[in-house]
């Protein structure tokens, strides 16, 4: 979620200040616009000024409701014109839940009074953006904010298993559609959504659990390939455990398993998850490649553990050599300080003779 548009609080459980003024205190209700003489709207019209819409372009069909899902692009900026955040800088749409506080007051009821295909530019007060707080560093405190809002879509959030499973197969549709375009952040997105949705979901008959099972594994399977994709080898392990979890004999799982545990260093375990993988999918080629680079790892691992072992040996037989000479240096000077030195324990022929 983006900074500039999130809660102070992160969300409404941490939130603990009693003058906090985010709608997560009370339950949402999206008040009725009043037109103005300009042509502008006063979206909260009990609190005159608070929140002023000016229509760019019409939009059709309902607006959104409290805990819909929605979609939009954004820009914003100072009274000055300083731009502070964009999610058309990033090329990536915004999403939150509507009403419960996942954004800043003014967004949950200026998006309300939108139009699937409306643009519109909002003028928040204070007590409808950062407040007294701000948004440091980028925002001042009591800072009025402008903001330009395009509302691309919105849903209800499925309550029913069945409406769940519509909605996580939804998403991963999707992101199988961004995988096409290799929009891989875009794509996790998806899945992620949707595994989020249907993860612990509990499935009253047999039918519905198959249909889970099936979803939540090719969800944790296509998330896993994105993670490879971008290089987040950690998030990579984590779904392809998920899956090889949720059905040991995928030979999918083990080997995206298996890939990230060998760029993670785990060559053992990357190796079992290869093997076993090619025993299920004899003829994948990516398989045997991935198998084929951990025991090159491996082989190379062995080379340096050898040649380490043998410079060690080495060093060692020269260490004893070097103390076999000194000790053979010792004892030759030993014996030539003997030979030096004259023998005083026998008298001398000349003494000898005199006695």
């Amino acid at each position: 979620m983006s900074d500039t548009t999130s809660t102070n609080s992160g969300d409404s459980s941490s939130c603990g200040d009693p003058n906090c003024q985010h709608n997560h205190h009370q339950e949402f209700k999206a008040p009725e616009p009043k037109l103005l003489e300009d042509g502008s709207w006063d979206v909260v019209p009990s609190e005159p000024g608070k929140v002023i819409k000016r229509i760019i372009k019409e939009g059709t069909g309902e607006s959104p409701k409290a805990n819909c899902q929605v979609q939009v692009h954004y820009t914003g900026t100072l009274t000055d014109g300083t731009k502070f955040d964009s999610s058309r800088d990033r090329n990536e749409p915004f999403e939150f839940k509507l009403g419960v506080g996942q954004v800043i007051k003014g967004w949950d009821v200026g998006v309300a009074s939108m139009k699937v295909g409306e643009e519109a530019d909002f003028t928040l007060a204070p007590d409808y953006a950062y407040g007294e707080r701000g948004s440091p560093p980028t925002i001042p405190a009591n800072a009025v904010l402008n903001f330009n809002v395009e509302l691309i879509s919105f849903h209800k959030e499925p309550e029913t298993p069945e409406e769940k499973i519509a909605f996580g197969t939804e998403r991963k549709n999707d992101g199988n559609k961004h995988v096409k375009d290799q929009a891989w952040s875009k794509a996790r997105s998806e899945y992620e959504r949707g595994i989020a949705c249907v993860q612990y979901l509990f499935c009253p008959n047999d039918d519905l659990k198959q249909q889970h099972a099936a979803l939540i594994l090719a969800l944790q399977l296509n998330k896993a390939l994105c993670c490879i994709k971008l290089n987040d080898f950690n998030g990579a392990f984590t779904a392809a455990n998920e899956a090889v979890n949720l059905d040991g004999n995928n030979a999918k799982a083990l080997y995206r398993r298996g890939m990230a545990q060998r760029v993670l260093g785990q060559y053992e375990r990357a190796k079992a998850d290869l093997t076993r993988a090619i025993s299920l999918a004899p003829n994948d080629k990516s398989i045997r490649d991935e198998l084929q680079k951990v025991n090159e790892v491996e082989k190379k691992k062995l080379e340096r553990e050898r040649k380490i072992a043998k410079n060690m040996f080495a060093q060692l037989r020269e260490a004893g050599e070097e103390e076999e000479r000194k000790k053979a240096e010792q004892e030759a000077a030993r014996d030539l300080e003997k030979e030096a030195q004259p023998d005083v324990a026998a008298p001398s022929e000349e003494k000898a003779k005199e006695e």
